[in-house]
């Protein structure tokens, strides 16, 4: 994975340093998105689901560290990196159980953002960090760890055990490729009876339960799922 690879958010309610650092970063990254408040900056990222935000602490319709509280709340792989004044002493303490990646202080540069953008993605490659109770996807769509099950905002989605299974298999592994080898001897009992199209057509079925893209077939391999 490389810097270009990554989706990335910024919020800040001041106007010109959001465009500044939107002209400068956009073509650096695979995908960027702007915030002007808190407000709006989690919406983003419930929607588009980035790989790093970053966060200006001073912001209308919560701020930075309230933003942060309520990723961190269910999610602890989301790279956050926090936007600060000198003057922020009292604020920063409060943010210092967010996990955060790093504290940048205005006024800055290009590089410096740049700078925590690669620490970010470092800690990406290096760190692996799932929730223990909830995997939040798309379009309200949560699998529930403990209990192996698929929910559209508070509605359970019907699975067959098969199809319970296979989502388990594939959510225990997130971003790895499961082999079809694997999903076969793990699921049927008389695998040597099934073939890959079996697997195949089943997989057709749970991805019609699942938002558009959520799992990814890799050729000639297996499947994958993307957070």
């Amino acid at each position: 994975m490389e810097l270009k690879e990554l989706k990335v958010l910024y919020a800040d309610d001041e106007i010109e340093i959001r465009n500044m650092v939107k002209d400068c970063l956009k073509c650096k990254v695979k995908e960027f998105y702007t915030a002007k408040d808190g407000l709006e900056a989690f919406s983003i990222y419930k929607e588009k689901k980035p790989d790093v935000i970053l966060l200006d602490i001073h912001m209308p319709n919560s701020d930075g560290i309230e933003v942060a509280k309520k990723i961190r709340q269910n999610d602890h792989s989301t790279r956050i990196i926090m936007i600060t004044a000198f003057s922020d002493t009292k604020n920063l303490l409060a943010a210092s159980e967010l996990k955060l990646t790093k504290y940048i202080v205005k006024p800055f540069t290009i590089n410096d953002v740049l700078n925590s953008l690669e620490l970010a993605l470092q800690e990406t490659l290096n760190f692996k960090t799932t929730n223990k109770k909830n995997i939040y996807l798309a379009d309200d769509f949560i699998w529930d760890v403990e209990v192996e099950s698929l929910f559209k905002g508070s509605c359970e989605v019907g699975l067959t055990p098969k199809e319970r299974k296979i989502l388990q298999i594939l959510f225990s592994n997130v971003n790895a490729t499961v082999s079809y080898d694997t999903l076969l001897i793990e699921v049927w009992d008389d695998f040597e009876n099934h073939s890959i199209d079996t697997l195949k057509t089943m997989m057709k079925n749970i991805r019609r339960k699942l938002p558009t893209n959520t799992i990814l077939n890799i050729y000639a391999t297996g499947y994958k799922i993307i957070l």
